[in-house]
Order: C-alpha cells, then structure tokens, then sequence
C-alpha cells in the first residue's frame, strides 16, 4: 500500500489540529480556574497543608493571617492584603475578620468573611484582578480548543466513512 504526498501531509494536518484542540482546551481550563480561585480565602490550622495559589490564608483559631510556606504548611505572619483591592477595601476585610474572631472563626463566619471578599472582588477592575490574561483565555480558549477538536474529530469520522 502506497501512500501519497497529499495523504501524508493532510493526517499530520490532522494531528495537529487534533493536538492543538487538545491543548488549547486544557490550557483554558487550567487558566479559567486559577481566575475561579483568585479570590477563594482559605482557612486553616498552623502547621495545616495549604494550597499556594490562594492570597489570602487565615487561621480558624485567631483570624491572623498565615503564610503558605515552600513544605507547602501554613505558618503565621502572612499578609491581610488581595490583589487589586483598595486599601480601604482591605482594611474592611481586616476589620471584619477581626471583630468575627474572638474565640475562633466559625464556619458561618469563615462564610461571612467569603462572602464579603466576592462581593468586593465583583467591583475589581478586570485589569487589576489577579492572573489578567489579555487576548484570548481561559472559557474562551476552552471553546476554541473544543471547537478545534470537534471539526478535526469531524474531518477524522469523514475520512474513514470515505474508505
């Protein structure tokens, strides 16, 4: 069986579209969720396992706020501040979280202060907001990948029924 030039370049064509589809739509999943957690506080214990992505880290037993250190465990002294926040804005985030705090945080508290973190954030100018991509990204680059990868899944199906 011999194959031609044509047949040779339109599979590699083919793979590389299936490829790219592939990764264009992992790569925007990937990025839509770091932008889903931006804003996403966790709480902890010291000494607790800690997700490093997170900005903002607070102890359940004082409300401090807690640094993800490299073993990844939580530890104290980390900063109150968001990304893209006012300092007033921060500040207010601060003032809660302490006046909620006496005695430890709640887990109805540990919502309160959520909440009120995503009320805020909604009003962050998209270019101050942390992992600002520009072009396109995340859901859209998502589309694109399984839009890519369902023509070439089409263009695959297409040619076997033609043999």
């Amino acid at each position: 069986m011999r194959i031609s030039a044509r047949q040779v370049v339109s599979r590699v064509l083919l793979a590389a579209a299936l490829f790219s589809g592939v990764g264009c739509l992992i790569t925007g999943l990937g990025q839509q969720g770091d932008v889903d957690d931006a804003y996403r506080i966790e709480f902890g214990h010291e000494g607790d396992a800690c997700d490093e992505k997170r900005h903002l880290h607070l102890s359940v037993d004082t409300g401090e706020a807690m640094d993800c250190t490299a073993y990844p465990q939580f530890s104290f002294g980390g900063s109150t501040t968001l990304p893209g926040f006012t300092p007033a804005q921060n500040g207010e985030i601060g003032d809660l979280v302490k006046g909620l705090a006496v005695g430890g945080l709640s887990e109805a508290e540990q919502r309160q202060i959520q909440d009120r973190v995503d009320e805020i954030a909604v009003t962050v100018p998209e270019s101050e907001r942390p992992y600002h991509y520009t072009g396109l990204w995340g859901t859209g680059l998502a589309w694109l990948g399984g839009a890519i990868l369902a023509v070439s899944l089409l263009l695959f199906a297409g040619r076997r029924v033609r043999r």
